[in-house]
C-alpha cells in the first residue's frame, strides 16, 4: 500500500502585509483612529475654560439644536410618500 504524500494545501494570506507601513504611517494611522474618540472628550474642557459661566447656555443650546434636527428627521420619516421617493421600488 502506497501512502503518498501529504501536502499542505496553499494558505492565503489574511491580514495586514508585513513591513508595508513605516513606524511613522502607523503612528498617524492610530492617531487618526483616537481622534474620534479624543475630539469630544478634549473639547468638553475647551468650551468650559472659552465660555466661563455661560457655559450652561452654550450646552442648552447645543441639545436644543440637536433636538430640532432629530424633530426634523422624525417629521420627515413620518410622512410615508416622501420615503416612496427615497427608496428604491422592489418588485
Amino acid at each position: 500500500m502506497t501512502q503518498a504524500a501529504t501536502t499542505n494545501p496553499p494558505t492565503a494570506d489574511y491580514g495586514l502585509r508585513h513591513e508595508i507601513l513605516s513606524p511613522m504611517e502607523t503612528l498617524a494611522q492610530s492617531v487618526s483612529t483616537m481622534a474620534p474618540t479624543t475630539t469630544p472628550a478634549a473639547t468638553i474642557p475647551l468650551v468650559c475654560a472659552l465660555a466661563g459661566n455661560g457655559t450652561w447656555l452654550a450646552y442648552a443650546l447645543a441639545t436644543a439644536a440637536v433636538l430640532l434636527v432629530a424633530l426634523a428627521l422624525a417629521a420627515m420619516l413620518a410622512i410615508p410618500h416622501r420615503l416612496v421617493r427615497c427608496t428604491p421600488t422592489l418588485r
